[in-house]
């Protein structure tokens, strides 16, 4: 969160100028709270998961010290803020005045008390720096000013604590020394600390990338709608194909992450999503592209649920490794051509079903054993195909 959309929530007297409906967007709080959870993406994105991601933590207490600094301001202008609750009786239920908040016997309105941060916990300020003063008390955050003001941001170890100015020559001379010098403005007098610090320098020297992508194993939890079941979910097949020639409209390649500008020849991966559209969850595969071919194929099974007495709708979209978004492709009833779509389809319990409980079944599905004969591949099953080039049309 930038502390602009902070400002503007502060800039507001009352809880209801900072929630829904009330709240205009740039003092929205929950609306500024919600833009960490979609950049960082994964299983913060989908509110039925973000609390599996310890980031969640993190993030939801900074929120509360927000609010809690919030709250601050208002008894400052005069306002109580332990009643201050927006009463409109039109609110959706559950976010009424008196409806149960969720935990235990608590009531919303208990959550208005200050008897949390009275008896329970507080929050230190937020850190602060400035020019004249570069310390933001603590190692592990420093004081940036290359914008022009002065604001304390995460440390790394190639950080030197801003109230510990070492000379690292002199530090090196000294490391092997037993006594160091004492009471010597700006100089590091605790050895601990120090060989801490070289310790730091000399494990950096040694690290090196990963060898392979953390994406490469996707693991994906099978969560719809908050319960997480792998048995409630079937598997659909969707063609992967990838067109290596240059663009077909321009000379211009289309924007790609650094990593695939410097490493041309790298390995190149494709991911394949299902996002519910009237259901809460997500899938996503992965299929690794052979280089030094001009175009490839792979069948690639990403899972949705099993429809019953309703369908399973569902948005079906691709990327590659690079950051380019390919486009899609569905059957049409016309001569079983395809034809460019959204990417949204309609699973339904209607025969012929292509779709399978497992990917074993699918794929047995998908190809014809005969006695005696080569396997022969149907591609009637297959509804849905993605494109990964290097077009510079939108998909969409």
């Amino acid at each position: 969160m930038n502390w602009t959309s902070i400002r503007d929530c502060f800039s507001r007297s009352h809880l209801a100028d900072i929630t829904y409906p009330h709240a205009t967007p740039e003092a929205n709080l929950e609306d500024h709270h919600g833009e960490p959870h979609l950049w960082i993406g994964g299983h913060m994105s989908p509110q039925a998961l973000a609390a599996y991601d310890p980031i969640f933590l993190m993030h939801h207490s900074f929120i509360d010290l927000v609010w809690e600094l919030f709250r601050r301001i208002q008894l400052r202008r005069g306002v109580d803020p332990t009643t201050d609750y927006p009463m409109d009786v039109t609110d959706p239920a559950g976010h009424r005045y008196n409806d149960p908040s969720g935990f235990g016997l608590l009531l919303n309105r208990h959550s208005l008390s200050d008897i949390f941060t009275r008896e329970m916990y507080t929050y230190q300020l937020p850190p602060t720096c400035t020019r004249e003063r570069l310390s933001c008390g603590t190692p592990y955050l420093r004081c940036d000013t290359s914008t022009g003001r002065a604001r304390c941001v995460a440390a790394t170890v190639f950080d030197i604590p801003p109230n510990e100015v070492f000379d690292i020559e002199a530090i090196a001379r000294a490391a092997g020394q037993k006594r160091r010098k004492r009471n010597v403005p700006g100089f590091a007098n605790n050895e601990e600390h120090v060989n801490s610090y070289l310790r730091h320098l000399n494990e950096i020297a040694d690290v090196k990338c990963q060898p392979e992508n953390v994406n490469d194993h996707y693991v994906n939890n099978f969560n719809v709608n908050g319960v997480t079941n792998k048995n409630i979910w079937s598997y659909i097949p969707v063609q992967v194909i990838v067109d290596t020639l240059p663009a077909k409209i321009n000379s211009n390649a289309p924007a790609i992450y650094p990593k695939c500008q410097r490493s041309p020849d790298a390995p190149f991966s494709v991911y394949v999503e299902t996002n519910g559209l009237n259901y809460k969850g997500f899938y996503k595969d992965v299929t690794h592209v052979k280089k030094g071919l001009s175009v490839i194929s792979d069948i690639v099974y990403v899972a949705v649920p099993t429809p019953s007495n309703t369908s399973s709708e569902v948005l079906i979209s691709a990327y590659d490794s690079c950051g380019r978004l390919c486009r899609t492709f569905c059957r049409s009833g016309e001569n079983d051509t395809y034809r460019p779509c959204a990417g949204s389809v309609r699973v339904t319990s209607e025969t012929p079903l292509h779709y399978g409980s497992d990917v074993k079944s699918l794929s047995q599905q998908l190809w014809i054993h005969r006695e005696n004969s080569i396997p022969s591949f149907d591609s009637s099953c297959v509804f849905v195909q993605v494109l990964c080039d290097n077009n510079l049309s939108w998909p969409w």
